[in-house]
């Protein structure tokens, strides 16, 4: 019974430190798009800023909402 106890804790705090490192990786992942987005969008790049969308991607400005990656394009 105490083996099977302590192996369901040691698979829980492996499934635990898994979930850490996939979460601190997708922090990570999302900071660098942040960054690009912020280069892309201080540059007036419309290129950089459409290829960070995809091709169903909606922006939202105080201009209006735009659709789609040409639009982003065109807009940006």
């Amino acid at each position: 019974m105490n083996r099977q106890i302590s192996f369901l804790l040691a698979s829980l705090l492996a499934g635990l430190a898994t979930s850490a490192a996939g979460q601190q990786a997708d922090q990570q992942a999302a900071r660098e798009i942040h960054e690009r987005f912020m280069a892309a969008f201080n540059r007036q790049d419309a290129p950089g800023l459409a290829a960070l969308s995809s091709e169903n991607g909606i922006r939202v400005t105080p201009q209006g909402i735009v659709q789609g990656l040409d639009a982003i394009r065109v807009d940006s």
